[in-house]
């Protein structure tokens, strides 16, 4: 795996958190002052925390659990995406790739599917803000079709301090989930665009629920208090070789992660418009909003049914 990371101070926040050490070691990004760490080998194996967030220099970790699940029909069991064969891993400056290649539960053929997960971290305009945003293009890798179940949970610690946090699904348009630190008013916003269900509640009732068994997430919206986190819930029917991107992340004191919000700066203007027409005029890779591996009009409208959408 290959690292590069933007300041010198990187290498004292990896110390702290362990990474260097070894012992849960996985792998980095950084962004200014803003580094987050993917604990576990491979990525998000560890059932426990398996995240690590700092915001800035001042070495809070804000971050415990950031995991992907999911189910298929026929095996009807929730699983880690760390059960699967070891992905594909690179990490370079503020971005995460992770790479699954015919990957699932059932035989050759049979409830088997690709994915490709993206993981940008952006640190924010001022101290302690920042902005992750992920896709995970999912393509189904089976013979006939096939019915999908994908999980993302996210489990913040504001401020360092789980037992004094609130969350609630604040706008279920969205599917934005609102976290609040009760002592200092930071807040985390969660984002699972385009999920068929959602909960929020306890982090050990989450992750238990994705952790075993084949259950569904409940719609609960919360409010909840107490340690607490969000989950989000993705059905996917998919012909051989279909595929969807789900999109979504978290960010600490900044608005929740927009796709149309095409220069991360939490607005959605003709900013955004004009650097996604730019880039798709000069062809640029970035254009590719489908992430299929090209650049034609399916990526316009992509971007332009988000953007007319204010998100």
């Amino acid at each position: 795996m290959s690292q590069q990371f933007n300041r010198t101070g990187t290498a004292a926040l990896l110390t702290l958190a362990g990474l260097a050490a070894g012992a849960h070691a996985g792998g980095a990004i950084a962004d200014g002052d803003a580094v987050l760490i993917f604990q576990g080998i491979p990525p998000f194996s560890i059932t426990a925390g398996d995240s690590t967030l700092f915001t800035d220099a001042t070495f809070i970790d804000e971050a415990y659990k950031y995991s992907w699940h999911y189910r298929t029909a026929g095996n009807n069991t929730n699983r880690l995406f760390s059960g699967l064969d070891t992905p594909t891993e690179h990490y370079f400056k503020n971005t995460a790739t992770f790479v699954w290649t015919n990957a699932g539960p059932g035989p050759e053929g049979q409830e088997r599917f690709d994915a490709t997960l993206v993981v940008r971290l952006f640190d924010g305009p001022s101290p302690h803000m920042v902005r992750v945003e992920h896709t995970l293009e999912f393509r189904s890798h089976s013979n006939t079709t096939q019915t999908f179940q994908v999980f993302n949970l996210v489990d913040m610690d504001i401020e360092a301090s789980p037992s004094n946090d609130s969350v609630l699904i604040a706008d279920a348009g969205r599917v934005l989930a609102r976290q609040r630190d009760t002592g200092t008013n930071a807040i985390s916003e969660i984002v699972g665009t385009g999920a068929a269900r959602y909960e929020v509640g306890s982090g050990s009732t989450l992750r238990n629920k994705l952790n075993s068994g084949a259950a569904n997430l409940s719609n609960a919206a919360g409010p909840a208090g107490g340690d607490v986190g969000a989950a989000f819930q993705w059905t996917l029917t998919l012909a051989p070789g279909e595929a969807r991107v789900i999109r979504g992340g978290f960010t600490i004191n900044m608005p929740g992660p927009c796709p149309a919000d095409f220069n991360h700066d939490g607005f959605v203007n003709g900013d955004d418009f004009d650097l996604f027409a730019s880039a798709f005029e000069g062809g640029a890779t970035a254009a590719d909003f489908n992430l299929d591996g090209f650049v034609n009009g399916d990526d316009c409208d992509a971007f332009a049914s988000y953007f007319e959408e204010g998100c």
